[in-house]
């Protein structure tokens, strides 16, 4: 409901699709729409009212009491009610569309409801939580479709603005721009959409000249490079430019650390971290981020065994001295671990089952090869779930996929919710278990984050000390770990 605020202001109305079932059984999320006016307070009781919560978000729920200054208001559907001051009201609603059938707030269908609606809450017995996909993820899937099946079919949206929303957040603006009718999208969504594919075309150029030069250097120097990821998989993309990413991450000889960060530095680069984890990473303005990788998987990861000695197993670039590329087996085995990475932590949106069926369609790939490897790391099953899932998203009838698993793709970013992460791994270890995990890390974590640990790992104690403080005194770790108590809590209420 973005920008609604303006549009009362402007134009003294507003119609706008339901979201949530908080005024269940009237209206229902993504089918019903409503028509909401500027209100002029105060209102009185039984209206529905449109609010702004303290973190700016807008609910509409229905008016109990109105005292002084303020309103008891409700959902019809909720056991619970909050006070609300005048002056976050904005709007009131006036009527709906019940299957594009309009019913204004006078009307005796409207007014029977009324008669019939128990006002207590505390008495409600909320109906339960029926999910339905969001219209806008259903839209955005038929439009990548049919850019990769080369469908000139008309896929309807009912709200270009949701829909941009949620491209921009999976990462999919620039790939599925080609496919939004200039004629039917409102100009002012057309003109940001075009301006993110703009953009990202001209990051896509940029990062390509900064990428060569730099190689260039590590290959005039004699440092090993070797592209990989997003490097690699954008070249399978239908256009340039058209896969949207945050960084580079290239593969380098480890023995030359200083040597690299000194090219980045003399480059006009920010040292964001170097020697801890798998790679150190570098920041330069205007949108550069590279990630130069010393291992490809962490030690505690199953692909590390594998991925320990990848260097005996790269293949020599023709046109260079040393830069090197994975096999295709190689390079599958990398996506899957790190697809399976994110998909089991935070979660991983749509831009990752893209990547996956352009792999699968348009790399040649020894399954000999390949599936004997899976099954020794662990990985086939994950494999296997999502091949299937890749093939409902671009093949078959969304039907087959569960509701649980769309949402799972499409309620967070390319990368999911950090939320996610919290859940996955109490409902692997339980909550006992992982209280202690993140309060004392197991040494190969540690040892990642805090490298002094592989020489004297006798400073474990002293290092989960340091830790603790460097979090309570870092406002950024902080936060992160507010949200991740909060996401404790909320896990122990859910159970």
């Amino acid at each position: 409901m973005a920008n609604i605020k303006e549009t009362l202001e402007k134009e003294g109305f507003i119609i706008h699709q339901i979201r949530g079932i908080s005024m269940l059984p009237l209206l229902d999320q993504y089918d019903d729409m409503v028509k909401i006016e500027k209100a002029h307070n105060p209102l009185k009781e039984l209206d529905m009212a449109l609010f702004i919560r303290d973190d700016n978000t807008y609910i509409l729920h229905r008016i109990l009491k109105v005292y002084e200054d303020s309103y008891l208001i409700s959902g019809d559907n909720q056991n619970t009610s909050e006070k609300v001051p005048f002056d976050k009201v904005i709007g009131i609603a006036t009527g709906y569309f019940k299957q594009k059938r309009y019913v204004s707030t006078k009307d005796k269908e409207y007014l029977d409801y009324l008669d019939n609606l128990e006002l207590d809450p505390a008495k409600r017995k909320p109906i339960a939580r029926v999910m339905k996909p969001k219209p806008e993820w259903l839209e955005l899937i038929y439009l990548i479709r049919n850019i990769i099946h080369d469908d000139e079919s008309i896929i309807e949206i009912k709200d270009y603005e949701m829909l941009l929303q949620l491209a921009c957040q999976q990462n999919m603006a620039s790939f599925v721009f080609p496919k939004i009718d200039k004629n039917l999208c409102p100009a002012e969504i057309y003109k940001k959409w075009q301006t993110r594919n703009d953009l990202n075309v001209k990051k896509a150029i940029l990062f390509e000249q900064e990428r060569k030069a730099i190689l260039d250097i590590l290959d005039a120097k004699g440092i090993a490079y070797c592209p990989l990821k997003g490097i690699i998989i954008s070249r399978l993309y239908p256009r340039y430019g058209s896969r949207e990413f945050a960084d580079n991450d290239i593969l380098y000889d480890q023995r030359h650390m200083n040597e690299v960060k000194d090219i980045m530095v003399n480059r006009g680069y920010m040292v964001k971290y170097i020697g801890t984890g798998a790679h150190d990473s570098y920041l330069k303005e205007p949108c550069f981020n590279f990630e130069f990788h010393r291992i490809l998987f962490e030690e505690e990861t199953g692909l590390y065994h594998y991925f320990s000695n990848i260097w005996d197993s790269l293949i020599k670039d023709e046109d260079n001295s040393y830069g090197y590329h994975l096999s295709n087996e190689d390079f599958y085995l990398h996506f899957i671990g790190h697809f399976y990475k994110h998909y089991k932590g935070a979660g991983a949106g749509i831009r990752f089952f893209v990547d996956k069926y352009l792999i699968d369609t348009k790399m040649t790939l020894n399954q000999e090869y390949i599936i004997p490897k899976l099954k020794e790391y662990g990985l086939y099953e994950f494999d296997q779930e999502i091949t299937k899932l890749t093939d409902i998203l671009f093949n078959k009838d969304m039907k087959e996929m569960s509701i649980h698993k769309m949402s799972y793709i499409f309620s967070g970013t390319v990368y999911g919710l950090a939320e996610n992460r919290i859940n996955n791994d109490i409902s692997k270890m339980g909550r006992l278990k992982y209280f202690f995990y993140r309060i004392f890390m197991p040494m190969p974590r540690m040892k990642s984050q805090y490298p002094i640990l592989k020489t004297c790992p006798f400073l474990l104690p002293l290092m989960y000390i340091y830790r603790f403080f460097h979090i309570i005194l870092t406002p950024e770790k902080t936060k992160r770990l507010i949200k991740e108590i909060k996401a404790f809590i909320r896990y122990n209420d859910q159970q």
